[in-house]
């Protein structure tokens, strides 16, 4: 997979989960087995905003032919996801969330995955 194609699914994503958040916070806090409350959606929605500028960024820097600054952005994807996939399976463990939450988990470790080849190596624009 290109670069570019990776950057569009992720921001295509990322524009889904703001839609989502905004719209429907308490649906997220049922798939992740949680109880719905005021606290909660209100902090879905604010997390729900996040998700905009990533979806411009990921816009932006689809095309984005310099290798260096391309590898850095991967690296910075990398991590957000990595980071997102061990804390879901964190609070799983924990026993805060429910199994649902393992579906975030899969996408958010195969977009780190697929991100770590552009972060250490694979250079394909």
């Amino acid at each position: 997979m290109t670069f570019a194609r990776l950057a569009s699914l992720t921001a295509l994503l990322c524009a889904a989960l703001c839609i989502g958040l905004l719209a429907a916070p308490d649906a997220f806090a049922r798939l992740f087995g949680l109880e719905p409350s005021l606290t909660g959606e209100v902090m879905a929605r604010r997390a729900g905003i996040l998700f905009a500028p990533l979806f411009l960024i990921l816009r932006t820097v689809r095309g984005m032919p310099d290798e260096p600054l391309r590898r850095d952005f991967a690296r910075a994807v990398l991590l957000m996801m990595a980071g997102l996939a061990l804390l879901g399976v964190i609070e799983w463990q924990a026993g805060r969330v429910g199994p649902g939450i393992f579906i975030a988990v899969a996408i958010e470790a195969g977009l780190a995955a697929l991100f770590a080849g552009f972060a250490f190596g694979r250079s394909r624009p």
